[in-house]
């Protein structure tokens, strides 16, 4: 039963309604998760490296790359808590519900008690969002063949923020997913219609024993239902099932804490499948459907259809927009879009029409709110078409972009003319690029970038250095431009003391980036510098554990320096990951210079299985063989290497 007793209550004033107890606790205890959430990021900030994200998203590396994670176990772990509690990690964890409930409370205090949109249609949109983020990773990966066998950990990470939005994109997804969608969608709006967890968590409380249920005290006053955040028809739902049976239920306490009667708790028990025989006798109409889809019948099939077209075109339009937009940000302005789509169109075909508190219009007559509504949704809606072109273009100008893939990967200083096909490539890689130029409300690295490859495969090489420098002030972390820039230095101008400078410039700005610290160890190598490359291959690693390049060249250095033990650690390190006959025959080497001829001997003949006509593999057992003093092993070796070379 609750510990909340009559006497405990404090009374609203005003009402006959009690102030949540629960309520109270539930706030701190969301500070306390705010606060938690705050000494993880500062922990990273002030040591550089810590945890991986305690973020049901970051479960997603598994799904891509069987990766596991602080993430992963923390999703499942809530997942499992779900299974056997019910919804409490939503109601008492989740930091977007916090800021959903913030907003409420906030509304609340102004007289406005946010009514909730109730699509079915939209209903959907949550389990296909997870799909698309958790099981078609895996679908795409089973259908190109990819080995799930070549799992890794990662519990820790330098790069905590690597897989979150910028700070002002992710203020501004917090402002949309926890305030904006309460206003305009109801309490729990983000909940019901965007977040791809809570869809798996709604689906697995189905099957959860604990949940809130009722005793024969409960005299149906509704004190409960009006109190409930999530919407959630408690007091008919415990009239008729005898517990609360809908998955929005996130076990807030708050019905518990208010009723009057001490009639509600949270316990364990069977799982209602079907309404009650012994309904109580306060229960005078009929029961209600179990699921939201029977439930909901506000809305006609034209206006659900309505729904889906605006979504659609919102999201569609604005996922990615400017490459800022991420995926849940997409979805909460989608889910608020299409509901605005669907007003605009009531305000044009009905008599009346409200916005939660705000008449829009009366009696066929726009209200002075209903005008101000309309001008903002005009203005909007030009913004949005301007928008879905530059989306469209952007989506044309990538793509003109990948066409010339193989006329970038082929040029030289001195390349011939182009054919009159890729000629006409390049203009329309050129054409789009120009276009977003003009067009585009915020200036692209990205078409900074298709510019420069434009120039150069012209001839403009003064261009393409200018264009590239371009991209690299539009977007100072990206470092897609900082490679090209480096490259096109020291491989086109042959200036390597340029390139390194771009290189330092680049990690200095966008911090220990693999690809540019292994870029830079690349180019110490070819300055006789072997000590710094090591240094530089290492702090590459430390960065990006999984660069196989960046080992193999760091197993080489060191073989160079003479480190022949740690030399064949990491050409082994290396092989774990990938199983590669160049990487063991130079772990062949290693082991020889080591004198370990055995060891030698049995990775060079797995290197010619993997490489049955390369005679080095063979070369290498017979010098095994020589150095051991096997004389006539060594001359049948050679013969097999003779055959193969041949």
């Amino acid at each position: 039963m609750s510990s909340c007793t009559t006497e405990d209550r404090e009374k609203v004033p005003g009402t006959q309604i009690a102030r949540s107890r629960a309520s109270r606790a539930r706030a701190l205890v969301l500070v306390l998760v705010h606060v938690a959430i705050a000494a993880h990021i500062a922990h990273w900030y002030y040591t550089g490296e810590t945890l991986t994200p305690l973020e049901p998203s970051e479960a997603m590396e598994y799904s891509k790359h069987s990766v596991v994670n602080a993430g992963l176990v923390f999703f499942l772990a809530g997942t499992l808590l779900t299974a056997i509690f019910g919804r409490f990690f939503c109601g008492w964890a989740c930091h977007i519900v916090a800021l959903q409930d913030l907003c409420r409370a906030m509304l609340l205090k102004v007289g406005i008690r946010p009514k909730p949109l109730r699509s079915r249609a939209l209903l959907f949109v949550p389990a296909v969002a997870f799909v698309y983020m958790f099981l078609w990773p895996v679908a795409y990966r089973l259908w190109i063949g990819d080995d799930f066998s070549q799992g890794r950990t990662e519990w820790t990470t330098s790069g905590f923020w690597d897989t979150f939005p910028p700070w002002p994109i992710a203020l501004l997804t917090f402002a949309v997913c926890g305030f904006v969608i309460v206003y305009f969608l109801g309490a729990k709006g983000f909940c019901t219609y965007a977040c791809p967890y809570g869809a798996l968590f709604g689906l697995v409380d189905k099957v959860a024993p604990g949940r809130i249920r009722v005793t024969d005290a409960c005299e149906g006053c509704g004190h409960c239902t009006a109190t409930c955040s999530s919407n959630v028809q408690v007091a008919a739902e415990v009239r008729d099932y005898g517990q609360v049976i809908d998955s929005g239920c996130m076990k807030c306490m708050d019905c518990v804490s208010v009723c009057p009667k001490d009639a509600l708790y949270f316990g364990f028990g069977k799982v209602a499948k079907a309404p009650r025989e012994d309904r109580p006798a306060h229960a005078k109409t009929a029961s209600i459907p179990a699921g939201k889809l029977s439930r909901w019948r506000e809305l006609s099939g034209r206006e659900e259809l309505l729904l889906v077209f605006f979504f659609t075109a919102a999201f569609f339009t604005f996922r990615g927009l400017y490459g800022a937009v991420p995926f849940l940000l997409a979805l909460g302005l989608a889910s608020t879009l299409a509901f605005l789509g669907l007003l605009c169109v009531r305000l044009l075909t009905q008599e009346s029409v409200r916005m939660q508190a705000s008449a829009l219009k009366t009696a066929g007559a726009l209200t002075s709110s209903g005008r101000t509504f309309l001008c903002c949704s005009a203005l909007f809606g030009l913004f949005w078409v301007h928008s879905a072109m530059v989306q469209l273009r952007e989506g044309q100008a990538e793509a003109s972009f990948e066409a010339t893939q193989a006329m970038r990967e082929a040029w030289r200083p001195q390349s011939a003319p182009l054919s009159r096909r890729d000629s006409v490539l390049l203009e329309q890689m050129e054409a789009d690029a120009s276009f977003l130029e003009a067009w585009a409300l915020v200036p692209s690295a990205n078409n900074a970038r298709r510019l420069a490859w434009a120039a150069l495969l012209r001839g403009d090489v003064e261009g393409y250095e200018r264009e590239l420098r371009s991209a690299i002030s539009r977007e100072p972390l990206r470092i897609d431009s900082r490679k090209d820039l480096a490259e096109f230095l020291l491989y086109q101008k042959g200036e390597p003391a340029k390139a390194e400078a771009a290189l330092r410039a680049g990690i200095e700005e966008a911090g220990e980036r693999a690809e540019l610290l292994y870029m830079l160890g690349v180019l110490r190598a070819m300055a006789n510098d072997p000590e710094s490359a090591v240094a530089l291959f290492e702090r590459t690693l430390a960065a990006d554990s999984r660069s196989l390049q960046a080992r193999e060249n760091l197993a080489g250095m060191l073989c160079q320096l003479g480190r022949l033990e740690e030399g064949a650690a990491q050409y082994e390190l290396a092989l774990a990951e990938r199983d590669d006959p160049g990487t063991r025959l130079l772990l062949a080497s290693a082991l020889l210079a080591l004198e370990r001829f055995e060891e030698a001997k049995e990775q060079a003949a797995l290197a010619a299985e993997g490489a049955p006509l390369d005679p080095a593999p063979w070369e290498l057992m017979a010098e095994c063989a020589r150095r051991a003093g096997e004389e006539a092993e060594a001359a049948r070796l050679r013969r097999e290497a003779e055959v193969r070379r041949g």
